[in-house]
């Protein structure tokens, strides 16, 4: 560990801005509050055409690594890197579960730096499950899992894979994603005559974006509620030929991809955030619309019912004439939209801000040097 009192940590993470999701999402908001505590982090990530080799980006120390088609050239660079500058460094933390995880693990082990690997969604598709379907997968994540020091689980049914995986109970670390608190809620009408209802995020098969079109047609809403679709994706097309084609193209309005600083401004004009997907991690957007006192409604999955409880801080379904009901219940009692919305808003500030979620990750990093 460092001689001074600030911890130093190296964030690896594939992607990071100019490209913006979920992840980089999440590691922005992580490293500035660590910040905040005495924790000093550095994001290293492959280099970007138009991006500098090191550059500061909102006071984010970013490190860029040389990449070409061929994926080994940036693992080599990345081994390198690690072993160089090992002694700068008090822990990395790893944000994916691809090659770059097993490199960072195996330097680790050789310069005995702890290294910790976020997981960020269970289930179908996800990078957990592929390592499941060939002999050489499982072979990679059990030399991953012998040399990663903890995997960050941010659900618990994120923890339970990795158990099923044959992972030591003692080696996961549960820690959800954080959320940074809007400021501004006063934007939003405390009553109306209309319900916005939004959605935001990929326009792709397993976001269900369709089931949220027809159930919006079908669940006998008032002529002047409203849904916004935030995202692109390539279902656009259809999406937008479904709309059409059941006649509410005046009240689904499709916005595209929007800055997050504009998410954040629909949301805080909107009332109820609506999330079908049928495999999540735990959803940036989920955790900003409930900070941003939106009314939620949320498909019955595993990911989702670790921060929903249902009739209390959100509502849950199952099937499309499920969210036909739930659309319909929220857009007509205004006090069941206040009670959701209330109770969602207590939960994320007490338990998802990224002030504690850095804390927590803090504790973790000591309890590891």
């Amino acid at each position: 560990m460092s001689f001074d009192s600030e911890l130093r940590v190296l964030m690896v993470i594939p992607s990071y801005f100019p490209l913006v999701g979920g992840a980089e999402k999440q590691v922005a908001g992580l490293v500035n509050s660590l910040g905040k505590i005495s924790c000093k982090a550095t994001i290293l990530t492959r280099l970007l055409p138009n991006t500098s080799k090191i550059d500061v980006v909102d006071g984010i120390s970013i490190i860029r690594l040389k990449t070409t088609k061929y994926r080994i050239v940036f693992l080599l660079q990345l081994s390198y890197f690690l072993f160089k500058n090992r002694f700068f460094f008090d822990v990395i933390h790893v944000h994916t579960l691809n090659s770059p995880a097993i490199v960072s693990a195996f330097v680790g082990r050789l310069t005995h730096t702890p290294v910790i690997v976020k997981v960020t969604r269970s289930g179908k598709d996800c990078q957990l499950s592929r390592y499941s379907s060939s002999n050489i997968g499982r072979l990679f994540f059990c030399i991953l899992s012998a040399l990663v020091t903890r995997f960050i689980a941010i659900t618990d049914d994120v923890r339970k894979e990795l158990l099923s995986f044959g992972v030591q109970t003692k080696k996961i670390i549960q820690i959800p994603n954080g959320v940074e608190l809007p400021v501004f809620n006063s934007l939003k009408k405390d009553k109306q005559s209309s319900c916005i209802f939004v959605y935001v995020g990929r326009l792709i098969d397993r976001k269900r974006v369709d089931w949220l079109i027809n159930a919006f047609f079908d669940a006998n809403l008032n002529k002047n509620d409203r849904l916004i679709i935030i995202g692109a994706g390539i279902k656009m097309d259809s999406l937008v030929k479904l709309t059409l084609d059941l006649g509410l193209g005046s009240r689904v309005e499709f916005m595209g991809e929007i800055s997050h600083d504009k998410v954040i401004e629909m949301l805080l004009l909107s009332d109820v955030f609506v999330l079908p997907s049928d495999s999540e991690g735990m959803s940036n957007s989920l955790l900003e619309s409930m900070a941003s006192n939106n009314a939620v409604i949320a498909a019955n999955i595993p990911a989702n019912k670790g921060l929903i409880m249902n009739g209390i801080n959100g509502l849950l379904f199952s099937t499309i004439d499920d969210l036909s009901r739930c659309l319909y219940e929220v857009s007509n009692s205004d006090a069941l939209r206040t009670n959701l919305s209330k109770n969602a808003n207590n939960d994320i500030r007490k338990e998802y801000s990224f002030k504690t979620i850095a804390q927590h990750y803090k504790d973790s990093y000591n309890s590891l040097i």
